[in-house]
């Protein structure tokens, strides 16, 4: 899906006013760069400040490596497909 400039320049601007972030934040870069979903991983988060940290291809299909990742990471918002959360341990 081609994203244009100016839909991406929209959607980082309004996602301020739908997030309400009132700090910085640790978020995860969890879909692939050429999906247009990381538009919004990528650009929300960094020109807002936040620190972005961005899995591997083996955290991406291995649940439990994602979980490991976000537990030493301590990240704080992701945006993951339902599969993933059902497979996740939150007990790490």
């Amino acid at each position: 899906v081609k994203v244009s400039h100016s839909n991406a320049t929209s959607l980082v601007f309004s996602a301020v006013d739908v997030l309400d972030i009132p700090k910085r934040l640790r978020a995860l870069q969890f879909s692939s760069y050429v999906f247009d979903a990381s538009v919004y991983e990528i650009f929300v988060f960094l020109l807002h400040g936040h620190e972005l940290h961005i899995c591997t291809d083996e955290q991406r299909h291995d649940p439990t490596a994602l979980g490991e990742l976000i537990a030493a990471q301590h990240i704080e918002c992701a945006t993951l497909p339902p599969v993933m959360l059902s497979q996740l341990d939150y007990t790490v």
